[in-house]
């Protein structure tokens, strides 16, 4: 395996979520109150960026 690309992989990985998750606070400042009336059964508890984070996970 090669150790520089899979780490170049990681950190190209890393900025993509993170870029992703800027965007993602940029759409909710505009769209949050829609988004607070949608509610997934099992994740009540669960903050809209903990949302993010569970669904990037999958």
């Amino acid at each position: 395996m090669n150790t520089t690309l899979s780490e170049d992989m990681i950190v190209a990985d890393s900025a993509a979520v993170k870029e992703a998750f800027k965007a993602y606070r940029v759409f909710m400042t505009r769209y949050e109150e829609l988004y607070k009336l949608i509610v997934i059964t099992g994740m009540e508890t669960y903050t809209q960026d903990q949302i993010f984070f569970v669904s990037y996970a999958m």
